[in-house]
């Protein structure tokens, strides 16, 4: 009873967008939620346990601060499930963006032959372009993901000091340290990256879903003709919006293989349930979660 009240002012303020985010917003909710958790918990004491709790008349000075104590508890629990309830609605995406950058012939080289640091040819550009995907999300994540030319598949957060690679279906060890895809996308800036497509997107798939289609499409591994980084951002684009790239960066170069070889089809994956999906949104915000999960898990007595 005592977080009903905050849980359906954090629900009503997600269904509404006005979860709390100034100081004047977030104090008159948090007031609102406290008060109603008290009310509740005066309600909750007198109709379900009135015969344990003495009447106030009778109240020695350490029952009255124990009370005290309960009302106060009582408050912050409302006020942390109001605070949960946007930690932990699904985060969706809400932008989908392809972009390329040039390959020099040193790199090209590699990807055809196998043969890497071919010498005088790291100055030339061949033509060629990588491609990757940035993903913008209801709550404000930049994502950026792409396929290695390894055959691995990489997925981070540029807010974050994670980044998760897979392969051959499996999630390796987590990379850590800095912001590694702050400074991708630097390094991509650097090099000349451009945006080649974006689509704005309504209802899109939750981003919990992200890291399973990661690691399912890593299963497909590298193929300079079928399973290459383009034909991965085309996937990512089709997952995030359900239509993929009209033309491939590097479709005129690989037109006749292209009819001779078809791309590898999408790798089905399994879509996380509701469960899976909060304990994802949880992770994004350990701190946060914890913190408010233990004041609304403490126990009462």
């Amino acid at each position: 009873m005592v977080i009903t009240p905050g849980v359906l002012l954090g629900g009503a303020g997600v269904a509404f967008g006005f979860t709390p985010t100034g100081f004047a917003q977030t104090a008159a909710m948090s007031a609102g939620a406290g008060a109603l958790g008290i009310a509740a918990g005066v309600q909750a004491d007198a109709r379900l346990f009135l015969r344990s709790i003495p009447p106030q008349v009778a109240m020695s000075p350490g029952e009255k601060f124990d009370m005290g104590v309960l009302r106060m508890l009582d408050a912050m629990k409302a006020v942390s499930s109001m605070d949960l309830v946007p930690i932990l609605f699904p985060d969706s995406i809400e932008q989908a963006s392809v972009w390329t950058e040039p390959l020099n012939a040193a790199e090209a080289a590699h990807l055809a032959t196998g043969i890497k640091n071919l010498p005088g040819l790291d100055k030339l550009d061949s033509g060629a372009l990588h491609a990757f995907v940035v993903l913008k999300t209801s709550k404000g994540h930049i994502l950026l993901t792409e396929r290695l030319h390894n055959g691995e598949t990489v997925l981070g957060d540029a807010y974050q000091p994670l980044l998760h690679h897979y392969a051959s279906g499996q999630v390796l060890p987590d990379i850590k340290g800095g912001s590694p895809i702050a400074l991708r996308l630097i390094n991509a800036k650097d090099s000349g990256a451009q945006l080649y497509a974006v689509k704005e997107i309504t209802d899109g798939p939750w981003a919990a879903a992200l890291p399973r289609f990661a690691a399912a499409q890593s299963s497909s591994g590298y193929d300079l003709l079928t399973a290459n980084c383009q034909h991965y951002a085309d996937s990512v684009l089709e997952f995030a919006s359900g239509k993929g790239l009209t033309y491939l960066p590097n479709a005129d170069l690989m037109a006749l293989s292209s009819m001779l070889m078809p791309p590898m089809p999408t790798v089905p994956y399994v879509a996380p349930g509701l469960l899976s999906t909060i304990a994802y949104e949880a992770v994004q915000t350990p701190l946060a979660s914890a913190l408010n999960l233990g004041v609304v898990f403490f126990p009462r007595i």
